[in-house]
Order: C-alpha cells, then sequence, then structure tokens
C-alpha cells in the first residue's frame, strides 16, 4: 500500500508534457518470490533479475516470451539494461566475488 502512496504522488509531479504510459504486472517465473526490471527498450523487450529456488538468475524478453538465463557456476547473474544493437548488459558474481 505504501507503494502505491508513493508512486501516486510522483506522478503528481510529472509535468504536462510527459508522454501517458501504461503499467502492468511482469510475471517471469509463476513459483518464484521476487523478479525486478531494471531496463526496457524501444520494442518494449524486459530486461533484470528474478529469484526462485535456482538463485538469482537475469532474464529478457517480452511479456509472452522470458527468457531465463544464468552464467554457467556463478551464483548471482542480473540483467541490466538492453543496448541497441540488442545485447543485454548485466553482472554476475562468481565463487570468486
Amino acid at each position: 500500500m505504501q507503494t502505491k502512496n508513493v508512486f501516486v504522488s510522483l506522478l503528481a509531479t510529472i509535468p504536462m508534457w510527459a508522454t501517458p504510459y501504461t503499467l502492468a504486472p511482469v510475471n517471469v517465473c509463476t513459483i518464484c518470490p521476487s523478479e525486478a526490471v531494471f531496463g526496457i527498450d524501444n520494442a518494449g523487450t524486459l530486461a533484470g533479475v528474478v529469484v526462485g529456488s535456482f538463485g538469482p538468475q537475469a532474464f529478457f524478453g517480452t511479456p509472452a516470451n522470458f527468457t531465463v538465463f544464468g552464467v554457467p557456476e556463478a551464483p548471482f547473474t542480473e540483467a541490466i539494461d538492453l543496448i541497441a544493437s540488442g545485447e543485454v548488459t548485466g553482472n554476475y558474481f562468481d565463487s570468486a566475488g
């Protein structure tokens, strides 16, 4: 509920010339307790991280078709953004840190 109130107050500060957007929930993994979107390109492709029993893994795609991936033997992988050439950028941590 608090997040909703913060969102409403942020909308009140957007100038009148701003482009209207429609916000929609993102469901990458139906059994995962947490997911976050960090990047979106002009085509609507999303990039982010999803956390499940497999640990934090990166994802990219559209709401109709997401791909979840991780760097082999890395306990943490996240996608941060999508660049114009279509590549996904991000971070990972391996056992060495």
